[in-house]
């Protein structure tokens, strides 16, 4: 995104136009028609120790590793009727219509990164998001986007958390559902959202 602004501001001549924050956000991203903020659950894959894994085996080899982790997230993501935002480096953001496809769709990944030694970390927020364009990609905008990513920043490796809102969404289902157990797990004092309950996922 900051490259096409360059871009942007290079065709400009004008120092009126270089610094109209509109016209930039009109040129380099549109919301998609008749978007609406849509009630949905994000879903955060993240590498743990990734650094560090460099460090040890170096750039290839730990490349390869965190290529595989996240091809296991896409095909579980895609097996559970999630959609993949975008990757992130050393990891995935995906959203899904509810937390208990998020849910078992996070279990079967940490599942089966176990099974070849390696470890995950997942954060499941839910709340109104809006799907927007960006230099043709689509990403999603909302509150719970950033509390997913604040939540991520607490996560141990081979933990799922997830929020208030996607327990109390589908608790009754969550609790029902083979293979999921849910327990609460602590409250965290959240930048930009103060204290807020978080559930571990078993």
């Amino acid at each position: 995104m900051l490259e096409q602004m360059n871009l942007e501001i290079k065709k400009m001549k004008k120092p009126k136009e270089i610094f109209d924050i509109n016209k930039i956000w009109k040129n380099v991203c549109e919301i998609t028609s008749n978007s609406k903020y849509i009630l949905a659950s994000i879903t955060l894959f993240d590498f743990p120790n990734s650094s560090k894994l460099k460090k040890s085996l170096g750039q290839k080899r730990s490349l390869r590793i965190i290529l595989f982790h996240n091809q296991v997230c896409r095909y579980f993501i895609h097996e559970f009727n999630g959609y993949v935002v975008k990757e992130l480096g050393d990891g995935l953001l995906a959203v899904f219509d509810d937390p208990v496809k998020a849910c078992m769709c996070s279990v079967e990944v940490r599942k089966r990164l176990n099974v070849q030694k390696l470890a995950t970390k997942i954060a499941i927020t839910s709340g109104h998001v809006q799907k927007i364009r960006i230099n043709g990609n689509v990403d999603f905008l909302g509150p719970a986007v950033d509390k997913c990513a604040r939540i991520e920043q607490h996560l141990e490796p081979n933990q799922i958390l997830i929020d208030d809102n996607s327990y109390n969404r589908n608790k009754i289902f969550l609790g029902n559902t083979s293979g999921i157990k849910i327990s609460l797990h602590s409250t965290l004092d959240l930048k930009d959202f103060g204290p807020t309950r978080v559930f571990l996922v078993h």
